[in-house]
């Protein structure tokens, strides 16, 4: 036997005046595809799309199942080599039946009817399950952030790779957003260095609202591994965590075809670089960095020779500073509004089961410009792969379950659920946040005052 939580009544009745019998339904999957979008992989780049309706609150409808062979379901016995469906009730059916786990004579069975349905005896028609509503709400200002009408929205979907993988790049003057996917196998010369691995660098055009088109930035030169990024002066920068043979770099990247690439920064002083994770621009003109050991980097990448720092680098003046070595492995950054503090994940190591992501808040004094004053900022449920923050200095990180958001004292006001969970985060314009998940990007409307910190458009 084995337990799948609380069940919710079919017929609404509280559990406790007699034994009644209950059906979970597996939650059909939703049957709305995404709008269409065009793919170009050869240069050309305008598309139409096209909104369909679309909706983020998925049908959990219940749909009735046969009724099974037998006077009732009491064992399982007869069913040696099926193998139960691995599912696991909707969350909010578990939260709104605590009196169900109250009944200690209600046994629940694993039945494997084609895949479709869990038993117990005999049952009614079960009664539809309430609409999947994806923000949750734990103080009044995340309502405020959300406005009167948020939407969560499925922009595209391809389950091929994980093309939508690390932090959403969103450049305004060319209305583009840009993502790096994960490592995906590749058979070609080019992936030899990096152990047959390949990143490829997406790119979505926005012509209006409902037309947009998808693109693949190519690097023919190079095999970058690239990950994160941010905007800087006309275009844009991004992290690369190299292979064997091309070093760990900062990339800019102009934002015309065809997109030539030119190494920033590669070494410390001489020593080369780890891995650059993740990198934000400030107000001064500087770029700051995290450079941490990847946990796949010693698979294509030589061992490395500096510990895990965060950097801060001028371009225009070729200045390079080590700004911090208290984070164990620094990930994602995140400056606040006013670049007096930036938000720092210290990604856990270790025991996986104990460790669990930290975000720090670190205070930069000036004029000199140190890191001072570290914090615990927040202590998310599962381990943030991105940051940003807000004009208000609400912070938002993507997580397993989708996007958390905190306000300035650490506090969770508020989530985002999405399915499959969030990778990347960025805002665009208008309250728009876009939401990377790997094979899938979605499209957060909240209120048109919320704006991006980085941006503030």
């Amino acid at each position: 036997m084995e337990s799948l939580g609380s069940p919710t009544p079919t017929n609404g009745t509280a559990i406790g005046e007699e034994k009644r019998g209950f059906l979970w339904d597996r939650p059909r999957l939703s049957r709305n595809k995404a709008s269409g979008h065009k793919v170009s992989f050869s240069g050309s780049s305008k598309g139409s799309h096209k909104e369909n309706g679309y909706s983020s609150q998925s049908d959990n409808s219940r749909p009735s199942s046969p009724r099974p062979p037998g006077n009732g379901m009491t064992g399982l016995n007869g069913l040696n080599g099926l193998k139960p469906p691995q599912w696991m009730p909707p969350s909010d059916a578990v939260q709104n039946a605590p009196t169900a786990m109250g009944t200690k004579d209600i046994t629940w069975q694993m039945m494997n009817r084609q895949g479709d349905a869990v038993w117990h005896d005999a049952l009614p028609s079960p009664a539809p399950a309430e609409e999947t509503r994806p923000f949750l709400v734990y103080s009044d200002s995340f309502l405020q952030i959300l406005g009167n009408a948020p939407t969560l929205q499925l922009l595209i979907e391809d389950r091929r790779a994980p093309y939508f993988y690390n932090t959403g790049i969103f450049h305004p003057r060319t209305n583009t957003l840009f993502t790096a996917s994960a490592p995906i196998s590749d058979s070609s010369p080019s992936a030899a260095p990096s152990r047959n691995l390949l990143v490829t660098l997406s790119k979505i055009e926005f012509f209006s609202s409902t037309d947009f088109a998808r693109d693949k930035v190519r690097t023919p030169d190079h095999n970058y591994m690239l990950q994160s990024g941010c905007v800087f002066n006309q275009g844009i920068v991004l992290c690369a965590a190299g292979t064997m043979n091309e070093p760990a770099a900062l990339v800019y990247m102009d934002m015309k075809r065809p997109h030539k690439t030119y190494p920033l920064l590669t070494n410390f002083y001489g020593t080369p670089l780890n891995s650059p994770h993740s990198c934000v621009s400030h107000s001064d003109g500087s770029l700051w960095f995290s450079d941490p050991h990847l946990p796949y980097s010693p698979s294509y990448r030589p061992k490395p020779q500096l510990p895990p720092l965060i950097y801060r680098f001028d371009p225009q003046t070729s200045d390079l500073r080590a700004m911090t070595n208290e984070v164990s492995r620094p990930t994602a950054l995140a400056f606040a509004l006013n670049n007096k503090t930036l938000y720092v994940v210290d990604a856990p190591s270790g025991n996986a089961a104990l460790a669990r992501s930290s975000i720090y808040a670190f205070t930069v004094m000036q004029p000199h410009t140190f890191l001072t004053q570290k914090r615990l900022f927040a202590l998310p449920s599962s381990p943030p792969k991105s940051l940003a923050v807000d004009v208000l200095g609400n912070v938002y990180a993507a997580c397993a379950d989708g996007v958390h958001v905190f306000n300035e004292g650490g506090s969770l006001i508020g989530r985002v659920l999405i399915d499959g969970g969030a990778t990347g985060l960025c805002f665009g314009r208008g309250g728009q946040l876009w939401a990377c998940g790997g094979e899938k990007i979605w499209k957060v409307q909240m209120d048109p005052a919320t704006k991006g910190a980085a941006l503030r458009i």
